[in-house]
């Protein structure tokens, strides 16, 4: 994790993303980047701090196990309100609002379409309740959602009302995550994410090495500033594991 913390320029010590108040991760090839996610929900989390997760990609079930495999018990900090998840995967076929997490407030895909406000409150009380308190708001899934027929208009203006609430924080260490897979949109979508990437304030872009996927090397994550677009990209391999992502110098090999 240390590492993944030098590669954004964020102290060692840190258990928030400091002013880095909002990063794109973006997948390219057979390789997934949501592990990065996971990491820094689990860095927020562990400093105890406050998580928001909005998925269009998976269910809540999905992020409990692999916090758990991380150090991290999120069933646990739902029940004391210190992490709020927000499902937007289920039941896609359906118009009706399904609670799966929480209060019914928190909805569909096909819900988000003409509720986004309702959703954006949801998110607004979450955050005002401890406004001294750094809150990570974590978006899963920008690709998926495209893929199921959300406006790119409507996901980009959803994605700017969560930026405005994290930079609208008291506390400066609060930050807004997302991830997306830039091979699973179209040409509508392809501009939306290069929309989303000069919003941000980091990119970390990563792709499959050349050579397929190795038992030492899983792929590689580039490090640039979107706005505008660094000379000085920053480029290591990564390797998953049960308890993480461990990034290491390109030559050099992990255990």
């Amino acid at each position: 994790m240390s590492t993944l913390k030098l590669l954004l320029g964020v102290e060692e010590s840190a258990t928030t993303l400091c002013d880095c108040d909002t990063v794109a991760i973006e997948s390219e090839g057979d390789v997934d980047g949501s592990a990065l996610l996971h990491h820094f929900i689990s860095l927020y989390s562990r400093g105890q701090n406050r998580c928001i997760c909005i998925s269009f990609s998976n269910s809540f079930h999905h992020y409990f196990i692999i916090g758990r495999k991380l150090g991290v018990d999120l069933m646990k900090r739902v029940s004391s309100n210190d992490c709020l998840f927000v499902d937007g995967m289920s039941q896609i076929a359906s118009n009706t609002p399904q609670a799966l997490w929480g209060e019914p407030k928190h909805t569909t895909v096909q819900y988000l379409l003409s509720n986004e406000d309702e959703i954006l409150r949801s998110v607004e009380k979450f955050v005002e309740e401890k406004m001294d308190a750094p809150v990570l708001i974590a978006v899963d899934g920008i690709s998926e959602a495209l893929s199921v027929g959300v406006d790119t208009n409507t996901l980009y203006r959803f994605i700017a009302r969560l930026q405005a609430i994290v930079n609208t924080k008291d506390s400066n260490s609060s930050s807004l995550v997302f991830h997306s897979h830039v091979d699973a949109v179209n040409d509508e979508g392809a501009v939306l994410l290069n929309r989303l990437t000069h919003r941000s304030r980091k990119l970390l872009s990563v792709a499959a090495l050349p050579t397929g996927v190795s038992k030492d090397v899983h792929g590689s994550v580039t490090c640039v500033v979107p706005k505008p677009l660094s000379s000085d990209a920053v480029t290591m391999h990564f390797k998953r594991k049960d308890t993480g992502v461990v990034l290491f110098p390109i030559g050099s090999v992990t255990q």
